[in-house]
This record gives C-alpha cells, structure tokens and sequence, in this order.
C-alpha cells in the first residue's frame, strides 16, 4: 500500500537526518549531495507530502498500520543476514556492520529489533494519522 511505501522512504530520510549525516566525514550536508539529495530528501518529503495531504485514504483502517512495518521488517533481516554471515571468530566485523548497530556486540540484535519496529510503527502511525486528519 502507499502507506507502507511511504513509512519506508520517510524512515530512509529519518536514518540519514538523525543518525548518517551527523557522522558523515564529510559534514552533515555530504550526505545530501548528488543524487543522494534526491533518494535522501526531495523523494521522502514528496512521499509525505503526497500521501498526508494528498491521498483519500480515510477507509484505511487502524490493524493496516501494521503494514507499514513490512519495509523494516525486511531490511532488518536482510541487514542482520549480511552482517552476521560475515562474523569473524564469532564477533561482528566492524566493514560489514556499517551502521555500527552491532558495535556492542550480537546481544544488541534483540533489542534493535524492537527499536526499529517500534520505530517503524509509530512512523506507520504517524503518516496514518496526518493523513486522516489533513488528506483533502
């Protein structure tokens, strides 16, 4: 649905704002150049815009929200997949984890689960709510 699309390029602009481009080397607005600007900002904020203002969505019900969650929920695993079939003698290899989500160590994994999918819920929730009470 529009609406777990949206979720999942609104928490792509979240993830860069909040957590990637305060660490870029570069500087903060590194992580917005080139087309990085257009996967990064412009196409998220036109995904809000367009879904909160602009989509006739108020059939949509509550238990749909869940919906929203699905973009996270695979790239969770794809993540975590990637990162520990690249373990070396049982810990996390820092160049594969490149977020450094699992800096702490592999203990970390359930309780990023639940960070990321309450993340993406209430992201889900969000836009749910925008969208019934600004949608024209």
């Amino acid at each position: 649905t529009k609406l777990a699309l949206s979720v999942g390029v609104t928490i792509t602009l979240l993830v860069v704002l909040f957590f990637l481009a305060p660490m870029n080397e570069y500087g903060y607005f590194a992580s917005f150049a080139n087309s990085s600007l257009f996967f990064h900002l412009l196409l998220p904020l036109c995904a809000i815009v367009s879904f909160v203002f602009f989509e006739n969505t108020k059939s949509v019900k509550f238990h749909l929200v869940f919906l929203g969650m699905i973009h996270m929920v695979l790239y969770m695993l794809a993540y975590t997949i990637f990162v520990f079939s690249n373990l070396e003698g049982g810990a996390i290899n820092p160049y594969y984890d490149f977020y450094g989500f699992f800096a702490a160590g592999i203990w970390m994994t359930p309780i990023l689960f639940m960070i990321f999918l309450s993340l993406s819920f209430f992201v889900s929730l969000a836009l749910w709510h925008f969208n019934r009470k600004l949608a024209v």
